[in-house]
């Protein structure tokens, strides 16, 4: 066997490769926990914790199936619309290109009021569940790698990993306030390798895109 990887764990993609340990990272950069922590701690600061909690489970119901859902619905708009699989890409990797930049900038504006709780609609399903957790641009990206894979098997492994990050972000809304006040400066600094990540993500979607198109 030496160092071959099972079919069912790859699918070749233009030039490459993409695993799943490839697809773990990407849902972990553009729907994981990272940045999500600080802004749920902002939000539910005048909560109770057992509030708090209760919020973050609402939210993560509301995500896994939300995400599900417009996966589904995505695949079946990408064979009516008839869009192809570079369109798909090439958005998504704008769409990331233009937060990421955002963030970017954001890092070196002035610091702004913190959102609260109060006189605010459903928290749970917005700003929780959308955007925060469930991006567009990672919703994007779900879709387009259930598209090249394709396969009943690897579409549930897909599933699988997307409901293992919304998980994850569970787990760090619950635990929020803890990581915040302990580890606020090792979040800061994860938090700003990941906008580098996620620019690097971006850029080579974009290409990815337009190799395949032929413009590059």
């Amino acid at each position: 066997m030496g160092g071959s990887m099972s079919p069912l764990l790859q699918v070749s993609v233009g030039e490459g490769t993409l695993t799943f340990g490839m697809v773990f990272t990407a849902f972990f950069v553009m729907l994981g926990p990272v940045k999500i922590i600080a802004p749920f701690a902002k939000l539910t600061a005048g909560m109770e914790e057992g509030a708090a909690r209760r919020l973050a489970l609402e939210a993560t119901g509301i995500a896994c199936a939300g995400g599900i859902v417009a996966a589904i619905f995505g695949q079946r708009i990408l064979a009516s619309w008839d869009i192809s699989l570079n369109a798909l890409r090439l958005a998504a990797g704008l769409v990331l290109l233009l937060v990421a930049l955002r963030a970017t900038l954001d890092q070196y504006a002035p610091p702004q009021e913190a959102p609260t709780a109060e006189g605010r609609g459903n928290l749970a399903f917005s700003p929780l569940a959308f955007p925060m957790i469930l991006t567009p641009y990672g919703l994007a990206i779900l879709i387009l790698i259930l598209a090249v894979f394709g396969g009943l098997e690897r579409d549930a492994a897909v599933f699988a990993i997307f409901l293992l990050v919304m998980l994850l972000d569970l787990a760090v809304m619950w635990f929020a306030r803890a990581i915040v006040h302990r580890g606020g400066w090792i979040l800061a600094l994860f938090g700003a390798v990941l906008v580098v990540m996620q620019v690097a993500l971006a850029v080579e979607l974009i290409l990815d895109a337009l190799r395949a198109l032929g413009v590059w």
